[in-house]
């Protein structure tokens, strides 16, 4: 059974407070290797797109595992990821040895804008790197809401449920800063995950800034099949929209569609 969410909001929001989106796709087993020679097909192959990735460059990527026994980190080999900049610098896609990943600082729409480029990523990656099995998909959403200075503020916007000590009777006018995480089961495969909580924005004279970083994503063996990742892609999407919806007020989802910028 599926958890239950309000529908996704219709249309746009002026207003939104979406700072960061990226979408990872972890895999086993590819048919070729990544190899500098590989990197600059897939290099030539991304320029040859409208999108414009201008220069790949190398990034050491270290892998961290934890003894579940002893709560010992270990780390392990090393390896090199290869990270694709779009000709504005706002777009970031990185090819791993096991993974790729799709980032913008510059969210627009889903249709005709991300959703086209992850789709033209993973087709990429497809015909040039040939894996056969997914072992991860998780799309991740990260948002900035910025108020006034007053904590309390920020219960105009925010679902109580989810503002914890900002609503304490006693440590709420004094709470500058919450971090809070928590995970929950969208169905039997789907999981999605919400870090958020307050902090002092050294970037702004007066005020604080809420963070709700959602990450929606599904762990298990999948066949690789483009139409049927993007088809999955796709639901996460919706869900997140479902899920956004759930952490704000009707108020806030108002205040954000009437906003101006």
């Amino acid at each position: 059974m599926r958890a239950s969410l309000p529908e996704p909001f219709a249309g746009t929001l002026p207003g939104s407070p979406l700072a960061l989106v990226a979408c990872q796709v972890r895999f086993a087993d590819p048919a070729e290797r990544i190899t500098t020679t590989r990197i600059g097909d897939l290099l030539e192959a991304m320029r040859s797109t409208e999108y414009g990735y201008v220069r790949a460059d190398p990034v050491r990527v270290q892998t961290v595992t934890i003894d579940a026994s002893s709560l010992t980190p270990a780390t392990g080999e090393a390896s090199t990821a290869w990270r694709f900049t779009s000709n504005d610098g706002r777009w970031i896609a990185t090819v791993a040895p096991d993974s790729y990943t799709l980032e913008t600082t510059n969210y627009r729409t889903w249709r005709g804008d991300f959703r086209a480029r992850i789709e033209t990523l993973t087709s990429t990656i497809e015909s040039a790197v040939r894996p056969s099995i997914i072992t991860r998909v998780g799309l991740r959403y990260v948002d900035s809401v910025r108020l006034g200075k007053a904590p309390g503020s920020y219960r105009t916007l925010i679902s109580d449920a989810l503002l914890g000590p900002l609503l304490h009777p006693l440590f709420g006018p004094g709470v500058i800063a919450t971090q809070q995480q928590f995970s929950f089961s969208l169905d039997e495969l789907v999981r999605v995950t919400i870090r958020h909580g307050l902090f002092t924005d050294q970037s702004r004279e007066e005020g604080s800034t809420y963070l709700l970083d959602t990450d929606i994503y599904r762990e298990d063996l999948m066949r690789l099949d483009s139409a049927g990742l993007l088809t999955l892609i796709d639901s996460m999407h919706e869900d997140h929209l479902r899920v956004f919806r759930a952490c704000l007020t009707d108020a806030g989802l108002n205040s954000l569609r009437e906003a101006t910028s």
